[in-house]
């Protein structure tokens, strides 16, 4: 596992300041440790101008993105927790959603989509992706994705299903955290042995 540390330029206090941010991160599957909270990370992702999708341990997590008033962007949440609702609804809704992602010249913002799935979603939002064949544009981000480890004792297989889902795939994989994990066992777990482990560095007074 290779480290790389990337210093936050002073004059940010949000990483949805630093616009060159996504191209300074290395491509493939990598793991940020953003270091601090509240830093702006999972807004950079929905605020840029690259198809996203945000895989998320939480329905909280998701909430609090869909109020924040920084995110302009409209956002879609493949939402599956009402379980009287058929899943090929869901998936219409999303294409509805995908539908209204074309170019609007009334838009100041590029209406790139910017998806939001639990970790036991992702991979219906990936299934009906792939058969769309638009899923190899998206980027895929791993919020707290150090919650697996917790999660595992409730639901292994989800869990398991869910790593070994993403090492398959191709795209640029984002798991990111504030909670920094020892690299050498990393290293030893099949699902994150080589990636690239990507620390930001902020300035002391933040």
């Amino acid at each position: 596992m290779k480290k790389i540390d990337i210093n936050v330029p002073v004059q940010y206090r949000h990483l949805s300041e630093w616009t060159e941010f996504g191209d300074i991160l290395p491509e493939g599957h990598i793991i940020l440790n953003k270091n601090i909270t509240g830093c702006g990370c999972t807004v950079f992702f929905l605020t840029n101008d690259k198809p996203v999708i945000l895989a998320s341990p939480r329905i909280s997590l998701i909430k609090s993105k869909l109020k924040d008033k920084n995110i302009k962007r409209k956002l879609f949440y493949f939402d599956r927790s009402d379980g009287n609702k058929d899943l090929n609804e869901t998936i219409a809704e999303m294409d509805k959603y995908l539908q209204s992602c074309g170019p609007n010249p009334f838009n100041d913002l590029p209406n790139v989509p910017k998806i939001l799935s639990t970790f036991d979603s992702l991979f219906n939002v990936l299934s009906a992706l792939r058969a769309r064949n638009m899923l190899d544009q998206f980027t895929i981000v791993v919020d707290e994705w150090t919650c697996i480890f917790t999660d595992v004792r409730m639901k292994g297989s989800t869990v398991i299903n869910f790593l070994h889902t993403l090492k398959s795939l191709p795209n640029r994989i984002v798991n990111i955290s504030a909670t920094p994990l020892n690299m050498v066992y990393l290293d030893l777990m099949e699902e994150f042995r080589g990636m690239e482990y990507v620390t930001l560095e902020w300035d002391p007074s933040m």
